[in-house]
């Protein structure tokens, strides 16, 4: 009986779920991969992949650097000899490790997270053990709630572009406070298990003898504000893993944070580009990427 649910609910009620349609976009496709932008939405919003020659985006909404981590374990795995360069964000609330109670699209994610080394690093065998069971006993567990999520468009806080647009600069303000405390909610910001992974992604694209990039993307400067007055402990983390990224083989670090702080224009919300800005953003990333080169 179980199993008979399991296979509807992959075959019918989640084949066009986002991420698994994007999953089948990426496997099929035969193009050049140069550059693989991977990462949440910050990337996603900021790199029109289309303007950069050999250029490839396959990020996702949420996705942390351990999900990062593991994701790329299979990408390497199965298409190691078509990629040159991998991208991956690096700024601040990038490295974070899941509220593993409250983490989203468990379905999904239980094909490529690592239970049992989560569990072991975290020192959670309890927490993780159960995660594990449910996503492979029962993964359609989640189902009624991520139905509820889509009908009530809540599954994030996301604020309209004409919204951000037309707001006040008290308003923005107001949103960069909200957007600060919700990803306080679902994850632990600059974590020192999530900080481990920053070194396991050099030590596994290393091994692949592949160019690594770790990029901060552009934020607004009140998300900046908000971070430096609510969570300064955040940004005095990210020193700590640049250490951790300096002086490596093959991996470099390319810091665009702050480049718009005086171009509200450029942004569709706090911390994500809007189409102007992608364009002016993706220019400067592709004259970078070229002076590597």
């Amino acid at each position: 009986m179980n199993e008979g649910i399991k296979m509807y609910f992959f075959n019918v009620s989640v084949y066009n779920h986002r991420l698994v349609k994007q999953d089948r976009q990426f496997n099929e496709y035969d193009g050049p991969l140069e550059y693989l932008v991977m990462g949440h939405s910050r990337p996603a919003r900021a790199v029109d992949a289309t303007s950069i020659d050999g250029c490839y985006s396959y990020c996702t909404s949420g996705e942390n650097n351990v999900r990062s981590y593991y994701k790329l374990v299979d990408v390497l795995e199965n298409h190691h000899s078509r990629i040159g360069t991998i991208l991956l964000p690096i700024g601040i609330s990038s490295v974070s490790l899941d509220n593993p109670t409250k983490m989203k699209n468990g379905f999904y994610w239980s094909s490529y997270l690592d239970y049992f080394e989560l569990a072991e690093l975290t020192g959670d065998h309890s927490t993780y053990w159960k995660m594990y069971l449910k996503s492979k006993l029962f993964p359609y567990y989640e189902y009624p709630y991520m139905r509820l999520m889509l009908r009530y468009k809540d599954m994030r806080i996301i604020i309209p572009d004409s919204v951000y647009a037309t707001a006040t600069e008290k308003e923005r303000v107001s949103f960069a406070h909200e957007i600060i405390e919700n990803q306080k909610r679902f994850a632990s910001i600059n974590d020192p298990v999530s900080q481990q992974y920053v070194q396991k992604t050099i030590d596994l694209v290393q091994s692949h003898r592949k160019e690594l990039i770790f990029v901060k993307y552009p934020v607004s400067k009140y998300y900046l504000d908000a971070i430096k007055e609510f969570q300064p402990k955040w940004l005095n983390s990210q020193q700590q893993i640049e250490r951790i990224i300096s002086n490596q083989k093959n991996v470099y670090f390319f810091d665009f944070e702050t480049i718009f702080l005086d171009h509200p224009e450029y942004f569709r919300d706090t911390h994500h580009l809007n189409e102007k800005g992608r364009a002016v953003f993706t220019k400067i990333l592709d004259k970078k990427l070229k002076s590597l080169n």
